[in-house]
This record gives C-alpha cells, structure tokens and sequence, in this order.
C-alpha cells in the first residue's frame, strides 16, 4: 500500500495540455467543415433556384410575341418585349398570349392556339374562349372571335388556312419582371427580390416573389444590320429592316448579378470593387459594390435568347 502512488500535478497538467490541444485541433476542423458544409449548401441553393426560377424565365422570354399581331388592336400587346430602367429598377415586360395566370376557366388554355379548317374548325380551347386570328406569313391580324364548341363564330372565308390565338382580355398576358426591395436576412446588404406579374393587359399588376438575393437585372437587345451581323443595343427597336420588313430586334440578352455565399466570405478587403454585364458589347453594365457586398461571392448569369416569333 504504501508503494502505490497517485498522479501528480505535473502529470494532470500535462494530461490536460495534450487533451486541449487535441480539443483545439478538431475544433478547428469541425469549424472549417461547417464553414465549407453552409457554403456548400449555398451554392447547392442558388443552383436549385436557377434550375426552378431563371430557367422558366428564360422560357418565358422565348415566348414573346407568341399569338401577338403585329399590327395589334390600338397597339395593346406591342411592343412584344422591352426593358424600361435600370440594372437595379428596371423593368422587362413580355406581350405574349403563351404565359399567363391559370386562375379561371377561360385561361386554362393559355398558349393554345390551333389551325383552322374548312368551316372553321378548331381544336384545343374552351367553349367561349376568345381568339385572334393571324395570318402566320406575316403576322398580321385578320380579326377576333370566340369559340362555340370546335367553331370559330362569324366564319369569315379568309380565315380557313390561317391560325386562331387564345386571345385573353386586353389580346395578350402581360408579364412582367423587376426588383422589388426585400428583408430577407440572409442576403447582402442592397440586394433585392426578383418579383414576377402576370396578367391579363389592362389588369392592374400584381407582383409575387420569383427570385432572392439579387444585386442587379438587366437586358440589351441584339439587331441583324444589313451585312448579316448582331449590334447590340440598350432599345428594342432596330434602325434597320429585318427579313419581315419592321424594326424588331432578334435576340436580347439577359443579365443578373445573384449573391452566391453567406456572410463575410472574405475577411480581407473587398476582392472585386466591380462586376460587369455584357461585358463583350458595347452597352455593358457595370455593377459597383459597396465595401460590405464585396465580402460575399456573387454569381453572374447572362444568356441570350433567339425571339423567335418576333422574326
């Protein structure tokens, strides 16, 4: 019994330092895991929103113009698609009878359109849906109806041939997208919502989420001059003919500046006092950020879009 020791002060004391420096080691991983897990998770976040929100955008843009007269009644539905302001309070508006809301009946056949036959038969729409009636060749409008059944009302004979539009209230949907501020906690100071409308023209906007964390959103719009090569401009009118004889222009491009980490990326001084849209043509945007956005990592996103029915 009395040849049994206990630990010493010093043991214990050496214990302890070990066990605590092994402590502080994997705290330090588990702190760096965390930190590389959530911006993990961000990333994965923002490439799940631009696979569900920008995408359908893209979509939506596409579709300008779809089911639009050119020569459209008092010039409701025209221009088919513009961008008014700027990179942080501008607005893209899209005429097309393709998009809309799915709230009642008479709008469930947004994007129908069909051929029509000896008789003016048609196809695809609702009992008293409205429609246009479009002469495909050049766009232009041969007049309105509604539906009874699988006949257009008031057969005209130049009207067999030709193709039939939902024609909702005001001739066409409206659709529209800009920033709209937010309170997210999560974004960077400055950023905003991208918020979507989409209604019947002449039906008051009412704008609905689509898109958080955004810095900036923008267009430019792309003409075909006459030596068959693309100028970009900031309108949407050409100053030269296309093959369809008017002003339109064949392509715009979409640019976006969306936060893609949390806060206080960087620890340093800001990494990049810019970023800049379209940098490649002649009307880029620069977007400027501020020294408390220039920690966190932003994502841009540019595509540009054929107006196929604008041709």
């Amino acid at each position: 019994m009395k040849n049994q020791r206990g630990t010493s002060l010093v043991e214990l004391l050496i214990a302890m330092a070990i066990f605590g420096l092994i402590l502080g080691v994997m705290f330090t991983l588990y702190a760096t895991m965390l930190k590389t897990a959530t911006s993990t998770r961000k990333i994965a976040k923002v490439e799940g929103e631009i696979a569900n929100t920008v995408w359908p955008i893209f979509k939506e843009i596409e579709s300008a113009g779809f089911g639009v007269p050119a020569n459209s009644s008092g010039g409701s539905c025209t221009p088919e698609i513009s961008f008014t302001g700027g990179a942080t309070n501008g607005v893209l508006a899209i005429f097309s009878t393709n998009t809309g809301p799915q709230t009642s009946a008479a709008q469930t056949a947004a994007g129908s359109w069909s051929y029509i036959t000896t008789g003016c038969t048609v196809s695809g729409f609702n009992n008293g849906d409205t429609v246009s009636i479009i002469n495909p060749s050049d766009k232009s409008s041969l007049g309105t109806t509604t539906v009874t059944g699988v006949t257009l009302n008031g057969c005209q004979p130049t009207w067999p041939g030709n193709i039939a539009y939902l024609s909702p209230a005001g001739g066409c949907f409206n659709t529209e997208y800009t920033l709209s501020a937010t309170t997210t906690k999560t974004c960077a100071p400055g950023t905003q919502q991208l918020t979507r409308s989409s209604v019947a023209v002449g039906v008051a906007v009412n704008y609905q989420p689509a898109l958080d964390c955004v810095l900036a959103f923008s267009s430019i719009f792309g003409c075909i001059d006459t030596s068959g090569n693309v100028t970009w401009q900031a309108g949407n009118t050409c100053p030269f003919l296309n093959s369809n004889g008017n002003y339109n222009p064949r392509f715009v491009r979409i640019g976006m500046v969306e936060q893609d980490s949390n806060q206080n990326e960087y620890a340093g001084p800001q990494p990049q006092p810019n970023i800049i849209l379209f940098g490649d043509t002649t009307v880029s945007d620069t977007v400027s950020l501020t020294t408390a956005q220039g920690k966190y990592r932003w994502r841009t996103i540019e595509r540009t879009i054929s107006l196929k029915n604008l041709e």
